[in-house]
């Protein structure tokens, strides 16, 4: 599968020393796709133990119930982690479903968070 085009948009963030920092925010339609077939893909070639996936998104639930059925029936260990941000105004703090979940806080996603601008020049 060959991603599609990226696109970007600015978000602003505020680091915990007071920094405020305007980084390049990456979106691709497919990216779920393609994220969950190559978790898939190590899990079945056991270049895998463990999968932390970042995402509120739903998406790449599949991935997680596909792996479940990996380790049931290679009866094998292997674990799906959904790390996401914890956020005051949303209803999505949830992680994906069926997965174990790590809720981060802001001031963790955010030291996580690459600040280098990754677009090409024109």
């Amino acid at each position: 599968m060959t991603p599609g085009k990226l696109r970007y948009r600015i978000e602003r963030i505020r680091l915990p020393d007071g920094a405020v920092y305007d980084v390049p925010v990456r979106r691709e339609q497919g990216i779920d796709l393609r994220l969950g077939l190559d978790v898939v893909r190590m899990a079945r070639n056991y270049e895998l133990d463990v999968a932390a996936i970042f995402t509120k998104d739903q998406d790449p639930a599949e991935a997680a119930r596909e792996i479940r059925d990996i380790a049931r029936t290679g009866d094998r260990w292997l674990k799906v982690v959904s790390a996401f941000p914890r956020e005051p105004n949303s209803s999505s703090d949830r992680g994906m479903e069926r997965t174990d979940r790590f809720q981060m806080d802001r001031e963790f996603y955010i030291a996580c968070l690459d600040p280098r601008n990754y677009r090409p020049n024109r």
